[in-house]
């Protein structure tokens, strides 16, 4: 099967979500590890793992998100490492982070992935504190915050 009948075939099986052609592009990318540009330059070329694809499209049929599968969330500019036992930033993360903050120190309590931690180090707010009660969570928030963020684990509800 080359990556464009992968796509058609993705497109046909979620097309009953609205965005299902994205959808369909988006986890091929994903599965073969692709930019859209290699894609438009080789999409008769055989998938990789054929057998990994169906795989990965039962499980998108099934629900499970693109990011869940593929590993990695889109954060305004940011690509960050996402998995098991983290919450996905959504789109509306994103228009909360968008809101004028001031100045001032920042304290994101329950971080997960650490998408706003990221985002308010790369605007320029300092300090930057990161708390986070689940150790799995803190796993990826430590794959993702740069070294000027300050990861505590803990507990912001006691």
């Amino acid at each position: 099967m080359t990556r464009e009948q992968a796509r058609a075939q993705a497109q046909a099986a979620l097309s009953h979500l609205p965005a299902a052609q994205s959808e369909a592009l988006a986890l091929l990318l994903a599965v073969e590890g692709i930019d859209q540009v290699e894609f438009m330059m080789r999409p008769k070329t055989p998938l990789a793992d054929p057998q990994r694809w169906q795989q990965v499209l039962s499980r998108r049929c099934a629900g499970e998100s693109v990011a869940a599968i593929s590993g990695r969330a889109d954060f305004f500019n940011l690509t960050l490492a996402v998995g098991p036992g983290v919450l996905i930033p959504r789109p509306d993360t994103e228009s909360f982070a968008d809101v004028e903050w001031g100045v001032g120190p920042v304290l994101d309590l329950g971080t997960g992935s650490g998408a706003l931690a990221c985002w308010a180090y790369a605007q320029g707010h300092r300090p930057v504190l990161a708390l986070e009660r689940s150790l799995m969570a803190l796993s990826y928030a430590r794959r993702n915050v740069p070294l000027g963020v300050t990861l505590v684990r803990g507990d912001w509800s006691r």
